[in-house]
């Protein structure tokens, strides 16, 4: 039989809809058994790539291109090349490129007595925070393949003393998404410039910012033919909220202009339920250089606020030929517990690749708003 425990002190009260005063000494709370989180965790470009093992801190891979097309490309019959250096011999070999690994943690650590009480919405507290962490570490990681920047390898503590294993020192940074695309796939500003070699450890691509620009369909349509001129074919535009809903407005003119009767219209349609629904959203582009989605991201370089204002970037992206390498996928590794708490670490190391750098393009110098 249940008791009820009487304390000296009084008990609380809560006023009904009469505003008389209830005592609800021994009531129950109404509390829903869930746990709702309202930030987002949808990670669209870390999702679609491929994971591959990487092997070491620094990870290589090797890219070619054929030689350009020949309109004169015309030999006699019987024709023998002359010498091994002729015009028919090519001796180039794939260039080598590379990307350092990053090493991205989170602490998950709750009391004993943290473990031991009653919660609503999760069982047990570690496991729960466990579960935060790790979806936390994957926004880290599409806020970092989707920055705005070179890497680089870091420094050590203790120069020659097992760098880069020795602990301390700056942390290494991989190259992000950007800067891993060819300098001539760059759509940028006036006065802007890239140059370098996307990928390079000698000769990284540098950036010069330009006159930040409004996103319009020509500025779109140049960066995919610059992608396609290079052999690409660009079939994800991923983008922030904003600039898809910009996409979404080419096919909006002002029905007062004098083009309103040759423009493109938004769809307005019978959704099924007897209502008229108007669409205002892209979700396929399609150019004479190919079919795009538009997929946005949260994430993306030109979202985070304060440097980033006015400076949004926007990726072409020919999504199989980019993959994540890593050294050590995302786990959970116990720490040693300290008195009454219990800790654990989630980390992943890993970095990015893109395996031909003239497959995207890159539009930069973009308002944010």
């Amino acid at each position: 039989m249940a008791r009820t425990i009487i304390a000296s002190s009084p008990g609380a009260t809560l006023t009904a809809r009469s505003n008389t005063p209830v005592n609800t000494e021994g009531v129950v709370e109404s509390v829903e058994d869930v746990v709702s989180l309202i930030s987002p965790y949808e990670t669209p470009f870390y999702s679609m790539m491929r994971k591959v093992p990487a092997n070491d801190v620094v990870h290589y891979w090797q890219a070619d291109d054929l030689a350009a097309a020949s309109r004169t490309n015309a030999k006699p019959y019987g024709y023998e090349p002359a010498a091994a250096n002729g015009a028919d011999f090519d001796s180039s070999t794939p260039a080598m490129l590379q990307n350092w690994t990053q090493l991205q943690t989170k602490t998950a650590r709750v009391s004993g007595s943290m473990r031991g009480v009653r919660t609503y919405g999760r069982g047990d507290e570690l496991d729960y925070q466990i579960m935060k962490r790790g979806r936390e570490l994957r926004r880290d990681a599409e806020a970092t393949f989707l920055a705005d920047r070179n890497g680089g390898a870091g420094t050590s503590t203790a120069p020659g003393a097992g760098f880069p294993f020795a602990p301390g020192g700056t942390a290494p940074l991989m190259t992000s998404a950007s800067y891993l695309i060819r300098s001539t796939c760059h759509n940028y500003g006036a006065t802007g410039n890239v140059t370098g070699t996307a990928g390079s450890a000698v000769a990284p691509i540098t950036v010069t910012n330009g006159t930040n620009r409004a996103l319009t369909e020509t500025i779109l349509l140049a960066a995919q033919k610059a992608a396609y001129d290079q052999g690409g074919q660009p079939n994800t535009i991923l983008c922030s909220p904003y600039h898809s809903q910009v996409i979404a407005n080419f096919a909006y003119v002002d029905p007062s202009s004098a083009s309103a009767s040759a423009a493109r219209v938004r769809e307005i349609m019978d959704n099924g339920a007897g209502k008229q629904e108007l669409v205002n959203v892209v979700d396929i582009y399609r150019s004479p250089y190919g079919t795009m989605a538009v997929l946005q991201d949260r994430f993306i370089y030109g979202t985070g606020g304060g440097a980033e204002d006015n400076e949004g970037i926007v990726l072409l992206l020919e999504v199989d030929r980019w993959h994540v390498a890593q050294l050590r996928e995302m786990q959970t590794e116990p720490l040693a517990k300290t008195g009454d708490n219990t800790s654990a670490l989630v980390l992943v190391e890993h970095t990015l690749v893109h395996e031909h750098t003239g497959s995207s393009a890159c539009i930069r110098d973009l308002l944010t708003a």
